[in-house]
Formats: structure tokens, C-alpha cells, sequence
């Protein structure tokens, strides 16, 4: 049996290994791979210094929201991100995600699979939406790239 406590845990873990790896990495491994991610450095610039102004609640926030509690660590451990406030605000987010979930899965019980038939479209749906707005993003990235480069005759990088 899975217990609240070892599932905090184990999140905490994970989140400070991602954090480390982050660290680790750093800047310099953004700087010299986000290209292939279409990132520019102003952006990064920009994204880090946010970042360093708001830490605390992107980590706290972003443990609350699926897909983005898996990545919120990585960008923690770049702008080295205190570890101790890091692992504070990990656990003060992760709580009431834990807890929200256990709470539910006692709730349901063996019934949890009647509400697989309303979560099931909505995940296709956010699924589907995600891929457009990746995709979309994609497209409008290389478009201004390309744009840049016709604009400066071809001469300068057009990720800077």
C-alpha cells in the first residue's frame, strides 16, 4: 500500500534531482542547445530574470498544473534557485495535489472508473490542443526566423 507520506517523498525526490539537473546544465547548456528548442537568448534573457522575480510562485503554481509540475523544477535549478526555498515551495505545492488525489481516490473508491468516461474526451481534447498549439508555435517560429534571415540578406544569426 502507497502511503501519503512516501508519495511526498518520493515527489520531493524527483523534484530536487530535476532541480540539480537544472543546475547542473545551467545556463550554458540552454545556451548552447535552446537553439534546437527555437529558443533565443533575449527570450531565455527575459524567461530567466522573470524567473528570478517570481521563483517562488512559479514553483508553488506550477506543481498545482499537470504537464507543468513535470518540468517546473529544470528551469528552478538554472536560475539556482535556492535549494531549501525550492524544496519548500515543492512541498507546499505538491501537498494539496497529493492530498487532492488520495482524497478523491478514497471518495470514488472501486467506482473511480464511472468518471473515465467524462475525463477520457477532455484528456483527447487538451491533448489535441496542446499538439495545435505546439505545432502553431513551431510554424511561427520558423516563419520569423526566415523572415529575419531574408531581412538581413542571410548575414546574421537569426537566433540572436
Amino acid at each position: 500500500m502507497v502511503t501519503y507520506p512516501s508519495t511526498l517523498s518520493v515527489r520531493r525526490t524527483i523534484a530536487e534531482t530535476y532541480h540539480g539537473l537544472g543546475a547542473w546544465g545551467g545556463r550554458a547548456a540552454i545556451d548552447r542547445w535552446g537553439r534546437y528548442l527555437l529558443l533565443r537568448p533575449h527570450e531565455v534573457d527575459r524567461a530567466h530574470d522573470w524567473f528570478e522575480r517570481r521563483g517562488e510562485a512559479v514553483v508553488f503554481l506550477g506543481r498545482l498544473v499537470p504537464l507543468i509540475r513535470a518540468f517546473v523544477s529544470l528551469p528552478a535549478g538554472v536560475a539556482r534557485m535556492d535549494l531549501q526555498k525550492f524544496t519548500v515551495f515543492t512541498l507546499l505545492g505538491i501537498i494539496p495535489w497529493c492530498l487532492g488525489l488520495a482524497l478523491a481516490g478514497q471518495a470514488l473508491g472501486a467506482r473511480w472508473h464511472s468518471i473515465e468516461k467524462y475525463f477520457a474526451p477532455l484528456a483527447v481534447a487538451a491533448a489535441l490542443a496542446l499538439l495545435a498549439l505546439i505545432g502553431w508555435w513551431i510554424w511561427h517560429r520558423r516563419r520569423m526566423v526566415a523572415t529575419l534571415t531574408e531581412g538581413s540578406g542571410g548575414v546574421s544569426d537569426p537566433m540572436d
